[in-house]
C-alpha cells in the first residue's frame, strides 16, 4: 500500500470515530459514532435555538454535548429541550442505549442558527425485502471490514430494526450502518 493511499484509510478511520453498539448483545449491530452523531445534531437542530459545539457519544451510552443557545428561553429549558431531543433521537432514530445525557452550556446565540439543510426523505423502502435499507457500503474498507456487514439506513426507518432485519436476512456475523440519511 502505497503512502498516500495508507494515510487515506487513517484519515476515513479516524473520521468515523468509534464503533458504537446498538441494542443488547444478541443483536450483533453496531453505528458508527459519525453516523450517530449526524442523527443527534440533527435532532438538536430542530429545536432552532441550539448549536451543538461539541458532541461525544461514549460506548457505555453517555451522551455529552457542548452547546450555545439564543437567550430567548431560560436555559434551564433550553437544556430540558436538548437533553430530551439528544434522548429521543438516540432511541427512537437509532436503538442507541442512552444512560445520560450530559450538557454543558458553552455561550450565548445573538439569533438561532439557520434550519439545518434538508435532503430529500426517502419513502422508497430501500432494495429488496429489508424496508429502511438505502444500500450496502464498504466504507471501511481494507483490513478487519470483513467481519461487519456495513449499511446504509434510509431516512425514516429506526437503524437498529434496519439492522435487525438485514442480520435475520443475510446472516452476517455483525451488521454495522455506516450511514444514516
Amino acid at each position: 500500500m502505497t503512502s498516500d493511499r495508507l494515510a487515506q484509510a487513517v484519515r476515513d478511520q479516524v473520521a468515523i470515530g468509534r464503533i458504537l453498539p446498538l441494542g443488547g448483545p444478541a443483536d450483533t449491530a453496531w453505528i458508527t459514532e459519525q453516523a450517530a452523531a449526524e442523527v443527534l445534531r440533527s435532532a438538536a437542530a430542530a429545536l432552532g435555538s441550539v448549536r451543538i459545539t461539541t458532541l461525544r457519544i461514549g460506548q457505555d451510552g453517555h451522551v455529552a454535548a457542548d452547546f450555545e443557545a439564543t437567550p430567548d428561553r431560560p436555559l434551564p429549558v433550553t437544556s430540558d429541550a436538548l437533553r430530551r431531543a439528544l434522548w429521543d433521537a438516540a432511541h427512537d432514530r437509532l436503538g442507541l442505549e442512552v444512560t445520560a445525557v450530559d450538557l454543558t452550556v458553552t455561550g450565548l446565540l445573538d439569533e438561532a442558527p439557520p434550519p439545518p439543510e434538508r435532503g430529500p426523505v426517502s419513502t422508497d423502502p430501500g432494495p429488496g425485502p429489508v424496508p429502511g435499507l438505502a444500500g450496502v457500503t464498504s466504507r471501511l474498507g481494507g483490513a478487519g471490514s470483513e467481519a461487519y456487514f456495513q449499511i446504509v439506513v434510509a431516512a425514516g426507518h429506526r437503524a437498529l430494526d434496519v439492522a435487525r432485519a438485514v442480520r435475520e436476512m443475510a446472516a452476517p456475523q455483525s451488521v454495522l450502518i455506516t450511514d444514516v440519511e
